[in-house]
């Protein structure tokens, strides 16, 4: 079972594709696990070498015991690609994955080459996002996307969304910043992008154009008619984005 040895404990990943010089590691939302790229492997495999990890307390990797949640996960990310010895690393982060992908550009510049952060509450949380979000984790306690739950987390699914909402109702209560730097200083050339129609964020568009404006290099697309998160409820159209983006 490959793993990593950080400060917090192990975190468990997985690595598929052929072996190319280039490779993405995906960083899933909050309450997910590795396991929810599953479908999306296949197509991103044929062209790099992929890297899924379970962040802190999710998945397979070790229950999580710091307190700055998106930061200290971040910090994992280069001891991944030293492990690997991975030479030309972009990185993809999906809802509140892309504060870990975010931060992996603030704390380690020269590690990342580019990023994809999509369908995220913005630069900080908000209130009304957090409201949506619990409402929409107690209607999951009764639909049949508790299979999916079950699936990544098993008996403990429960357990790891109270775990993950009272972690962001902490961090928004305490005026908390989920990032741990000054987007600003990103240099590395990011892709934006957001459902117009995102159910769960509201003015997502906004937020993201908001965000965007604030890094030198990078570059926005909003999703017409969709849903949260873009990188699955528009797969086809984010995929030939993707790889426009990551291989120019």
């Amino acid at each position: 079972m490959p793993h990593i040895k950080t400060n917090f404990g192990k975190m468990h990943f997985e690595v598929t594709g052929a072996d190319n010089t280039e490779a993405i590691i995906m960083i899933h939302d909050n309450a997910h696990s590795s396991k929810f790229f599953n479908q999306e492997l296949k197509f991103y495999s044929s062209y790099f070498k992929v890297i899924i990890p379970d962040l802190f307390n999710h998945g397979k990797s070790v229950p999580y015991k710091g307190d700055n949640f998106w930061a200290d996960n971040a910090s994992a990310i280069p001891l991944i690609c030293n492990k690997l010895k991975l030479k030309k690393t972009s990185i993809l982060g999906i809802g509140c994955g892309a504060y870990v992908a975010l931060n992996s550009m603030i704390l380690n510049p020269e590690i990342i080459h580019k990023a994809i952060v999509d369908s995220f509450p913005g630069e900080n949380l908000n209130h009304d996002y957090l409201e949506r979000l619990i409402r929409l984790r107690e209607s999951i306690k009764n639909s049949l996307l508790k299979q999916q739950y079950t699936g990544m987390h098993g008996s403990k699914w429960e357990k790891i969304l109270q775990w993950n909402s009272d972690m962001q109702l902490s961090f928004f209560n305490r005026g908390l910043s989920p990032l741990c730097g000054n987007i600003e200083e990103i240099k590395t050339p990011v892709l934006v992008t957001a459902s117009a129609s995102d159910e769960l964020i509201k003015d997502a568009e906004q937020l993201m154009k908001d965000l965007s404006s604030k890094m030198k290099k990078s570059h926005i697309h909003i999703f017409q008619n969709s849903a949260h998160p873009s990188f699955t409820k528009k797969s086809d159209e984010f995929r030939s984005l993707s790889l426009r983006f990551l291989l120019a």
